[in-house]
């Protein structure tokens, strides 16, 4: 919390270990820095993708530039919520040309048990138990993750209606997701 008042995001500062048959047995052997701390640290090791298209960046070749984070992130979500052990229902979004080939490899990556522990920082010492089974893992386009997302909201931990979509619900409307090299636009 001290940190937090001094303008500092925790969630920059992560180093963590993962334990999860989504990534190679040697990268569980190894931690990881994960938020703006992987750009600054001496002896980061960091997946990194410096040229390609897209749909290599979710190559089996590059798995844990994507599955680091996120699986990071939801840990960070779990304590902040009191929360040792989750099951989580995930819904990630990809570019388009990606997901049209590679949505059943993605979830198949993320579905199981993996075991986040952060080795320092401001969750120093905290294990986090994922949970995802395949019934409640989606992959979508990336623009219908954001019509999800214009649809409903989470407020005080409760699901609510987003009351934005009330004024697009039954009218045409178009969505266009900017990412780092794609722009995906999608008729609704």
């Amino acid at each position: 919390a001290d940190t937090e008042a001094e303008g500092f995001n925790l969630e920059d500062f992560l180093h963590v270990r993962i334990d999860s048959d989504s990534l190679d047995k040697t990268d569980t052997n190894l931690s990881w820095f994960v938020g703006e701390s992987a750009k600054d640290e001496q002896i980061k090791i960091q997946p990194v993708l410096d040229e390609g298209t897209a749909q290599d960046k979710f190559s089996e070749d590059n798995r844990k530039l994507f599955i680091i984070p996120v699986l990071a992130g939801i840990a960070v979500a779990a304590i902040k919520n009191g929360a040792k052990n989750v099951n989580v229902p995930l819904s990630i979004g990809l570019p388009s040309e990606t997901y049209l080939k590679q949505e059943q490899i993605l979830k198949q990556r993320f579905i199981g048990t993996h075991t986040v522990t952060f080795v320092d920082g401001p969750y120093r010492g905290e294990v986090v138990t994922i949970n995802i089974a395949a019934d409640t893992a989606q992959i979508h386009a990336e623009a219908v993750t954001t019509v999800l997302a214009l649809r409903s909201d989470i407020k005080k931990g409760q699901y609510v209606q987003n009351p934005f979509f009330t004024q697009i619900e039954g009218k045409p409307y178009i969505l266009t997701d900017l990412g780092a090299g794609t722009n995906d636009a999608s008729a609704f």
